[in-house]
């Protein structure tokens, strides 16, 4: 039987919470993790309205499960679209070096590339761990300059792997300009050699 509730409490930093009942049936207040939080598409707060089934950790201490926020719920993604971004990068990522196995492109180009993806990459995760913790975040002109430059394979890697700037559709529209232009003048830099 699925219960409602009231979320009264949240600790973002540590992806916790706890369900107040409607029915007043317990005294004490329901313990929730956000991994048994279904269909998210922002951070829970303070006030959201559940739906769960109760259940008991391993010390017998009651939680919800299958937790549902009911003004959260994520529309459907096609996470096709996501595995084909990643095949995308992957695979512009063989086309470098292939391209500079046959002589189309130097190896500084290629080496540039491959770099700057993995700068890319680990600012993705350093400002994915700012974000849980609360510190200095990277300012989104830095993410999106480094994938204008040809950092962007590592960026749709780390925006998977790392789930984040992935759902943040003002982001994402500019990233995939950065992504145009740069294979752009890839095209053109290529066509001047």
């Amino acid at each position: 039987m699925r219960l409602k509730g009231k979320l009264v409490t949240w600790n973002s930093g540590k992806a916790f919470g706890f369900i107040r009942l409607f029915e007043h049936t317990q005294n004490k207040d329901i313990f929730v993790h956000k991994s048994e939080i279904k269909g998210l598409r922002r951070q829970p707060k303070v006030g959201d309205i559940v739906t769960f089934t109760l259940g008991n950790d391993k010390k017998g201490r009651s939680r919800a499960l299958d937790a549902v926020i009911l003004s959260a719920k994520k529309k459907k993604q096609n996470n096709n679209f996501k595995e084909y971004n990643l095949f995308f990068a992957s695979a512009f990522t063989i086309f470098l070096i292939v391209s500079f196995w046959v002589g189309k492109l130097p190896l500084e180009l290629v080496l540039c590339y491959l770099i700057v993806s993995l700068v890319s990459f680990l600012m993705y995760y350093f400002d994915k761990r700012a974000s849980l913790s609360g510190r200095e975040r990277t300012p989104e002109n830095t993410l999106l300059l480094l994938g204008l430059i040809g950092g962007w394979p590592g960026a749709i890697a780390a925006q998977q792997i790392f789930r984040h700037k992935s759902s943040k559709k003002s982001f994402r529209n500019v990233f995939w300009t950065m992504v145009v232009l740069n294979i752009m003048c890839l095209i053109l830099i290529a066509y001047l050699l």
